[in-house]
């Protein structure tokens, strides 16, 4: 692949990264669908072209696996701006969608009824980290850039009234980790008169290339405490829980939690400090 194709996904990537409230706890984005607030309302659907974003701001807690990423012992404090939503053209889409753990993504719908969805995507499927991330402790000084990978793939959605099932295919597009994923998702979401509960689980399933990228240690960074190490495929389970309340037309409250579980593949490497991670807040953000 040529440079400027390199170069194209690296500013993609490092402008639309941040939109993953989860990205610091260095876990795989999954499989997802679509949230209520994502659904489009009748206006929007006969219109060739629209937008539907949420703006807010949110607070909260986390502890990612790697020791070296959380500001103290007992974690991180989440304190950061939310964005979620997307543009709309026809079969043509872009979206991110931090709740359900969806980074910022370019697609188009391929095939579509009313229960079933197949969808071709691009998106930065995993989120990197490098020494300049490390908050605590020295395991990542000296540390090789672990630079994130933007991919690309398939994306299938299926809704039945048991819940929704999500997956998705995804192959490394600029020869960064020149790995695979693949991730499956069911959720089932309740809509209650002003709020939706949306409670899902996730697993993730890593090829080897992906997690020995992130979390292998190459024989220049070896040190007493930080030996060589190769990682093989591994998976990751997550459990989250999503809920939406309307405060008003425009306004809602919004409450998140995730924990992650990780295999020994990845929890056996230098870097991992413990196989799991998890986070949790809430905040109010406003539809425009």
């Amino acid at each position: 692949m040529n440079l400027s194709y390199r170069i194209i996904g690296a500013l993609l990537l490092i402008l639309f990264g941040s939109f993953g409230t989860l990205a610091n706890q260095v876990e795989p984005q999954a499989a997802t669908a679509q949230t209520d607030a994502e659904k489009p309302t009748e206006e929007a659907e006969e219109s060739e072209s629209y937008w539907e974003i949420e703006f807010g701001f949110i607070i909260g807690v986390g502890k990612a696996s790697l020791d070296s990423l959380n500001r103290s012992k007992q974690g991180n404090l989440i304190n950061e701006p939310w964005f979620s939503g997307g543009y709309y053209n026809g079969n043509f889409f872009i979206e991110t969608d931090p709740a359900n753990g969806k980074p910022f993504t370019v697609g188009y719908t391929a095939y579509e009824t009313d229960t079933l969805q197949i969808n071709t995507i691009i998106t930065p499927f995993f989120v990197g980290f490098d020494e300049d991330n490390q908050k605590r402790g020295d395991m990542l000084t000296d540390l090789g850039s672990r630079s994130g990978s933007l991919d690309a793939g398939i994306e299938i959605l299926s809704t039945h009234k048991f819940g929704q099932i999500g997956f998705r295919a995804l192959h490394d597009m600029l020869s960064t980790h020149k790995g695979f994923a693949l991730a499956t998702a069911y959720s089932y979401p309740v809509y209650l008169d002003k709020m939706v509960i949306w409670p899902s689980v996730t697993v993730t399933y890593a090829s080897s290339e992906v997690n020995d990228h992130f979390f292998g240690i190459r024989p220049e960074e070896v040190r007493p405490d930080r030996p060589l190490y190769t990682a093989g495929a591994g998976f990751i389970a997550k459990l989250s829980l999503y809920l939406e309340y309307e405060l008003t037309d425009r306004t809602n409250l919004i409450g998140f939690s995730q924990y992650n579980k990780i295999s020994s593949d990845i929890h056996q490497s230098p870097l991992v400090s413990r196989n799991y991670s998890f986070a949790a807040g809430m905040g109010v953000v406003w539809i425009f």
